[in-house]
């Protein structure tokens, strides 16, 4: 990972010289200026990034966590940062929840994270990819712990038959990976990956009903596909002749990474869809219309629901719950 990082300081308040980043660890010039900001400028993965910082978040700023500062350098490095003009210690842990869903937690989804990165940089089945990120660029961009867990998991992937890899060598000391190639385990285990929590698909359950069918065109789908998602509405599909509707809405929630469920109308197969969708332990978005809230079943309102007055107000509502929720 390369980097500069151009530290402009206030003359009158006596604030000592700093020699690296306090996110990355890149190393800083410092510069005199009456500026009241640090200002970090950077170059990572071929973009440049500009951080500014307060300059009366400086102390809590050096008390910030390395976890935090870890998971802060993976979002640089993807390109993630906050719009605000200035960077506060509020707003940075305000930048980590809202992209909380981009951070793997348990081993399963470690090595998925990894295995779907490896899978994308192919060009067809059967490439031997070469010329790989460092372990520093990887671990961080995925964010892992560190090196040594990027490492343990790649094992893992070559342990389960799912990749085959080359790695280079110091002494006896393996170090960043030199080339890999998916193989057809692999291959077939990211498609059924991606047909589920890493898929682009959105299922849909609410009431078949004239005036929710026109929610759905002006409201949802828009909202849907204007956030980078497929809308499956079950009513909307073609099914086999030898598939029931049962089993497509199954199989639809089984293929999707989230499903928003609207709750107007009080119908139950839009409470079988929300309780199939979330215990298989998927992200599901409740909605319903203002004046129909209070007919919810008391088992959902505890739930955060998405309360709309018309399809121009859900529309908003939906593409700022996206945005923050599943994104």
């Amino acid at each position: 990972m390369r980097g500069f990082c151009i530290n402009k300081k206030y003359k009158n308040m006596g604030l000592s010289a700093v020699e690296k980043c306090f996110i990355t660890d890149l190393p800083v010039t410092n510069i005199s200026s009456s500026w009241d900001v640090y200002e970090y400028s950077y170059k990572i993965g071929g973009k440049n990034r500009r951080i500014n910082i307060p300059f009366d978040d400086e102390y809590n700023i050096n008390k910030y966590s390395q976890d935090k500062k870890r998971i802060l350098k993976g979002l640089l490095l993807n390109g993630i940062w906050h719009n605000e003009q200035y960077t506060t210690c509020e707003v940075l842990d305000k930048l980590i929840e809202s992209n909380n869903s981009l951070i793997p937690k348990t081993p399963k989804e470690k090595k998925d994270k990894l295995l779907n990165f490896l899978y994308k940089r192919q060009q067809y089945d059967g490439e031997t990819i070469q010329n790989v990120e460092s372990n520093e660029v990887l671990s961080t961009g995925l964010f892992f712990r560190n090196e040594l867990e990027l490492l343990f998991y790649s094992d893992l992937l070559i342990d389960q038959h799912l990749i085959e890899a080359k790695f280079f060598m110091n002494g006896v000391i393996r170090q960043d990976i030199l080339s890999y190639k998916i193989l057809i385990k692999g291959i077939e285990y990211v498609l059924n990956l991606n047909e589920g929590e890493y898929s682009d698909n959105c299922f849909v359950a609410m009431s078949f009903t004239d005036e929710m069918f026109k929610i759905f065109d002006e409201a949802i789908r828009p909202a849907i596909t204007e956030t980078g998602f497929v809308p499956i509405l079950i009513s909307k599909e073609h099914l086999s002749s030898d598939t029931t509707i049962n089993d497509g809405i199954i199989a639809a929630i089984k293929k999707s990474r989230f499903t928003i469920s609207d709750f107007t109308d009080n119908k139950n197969g839009v409470y079988f869809e929300a309780g199939y969708a979330l215990g298989r332990g998927q992200k599901v978005i409740y909605t319903c219309k203002e004046t129909d809230l209070k007919n919810v079943h008391f088992d959902t309102k505890s739930y955060q629901h998405i309360v709309w007055k018309d399809a121009a107000d859900l529309k908003k509502k939906l593409i700022d719950k996206i945005e923050a929720f599943i994104k």
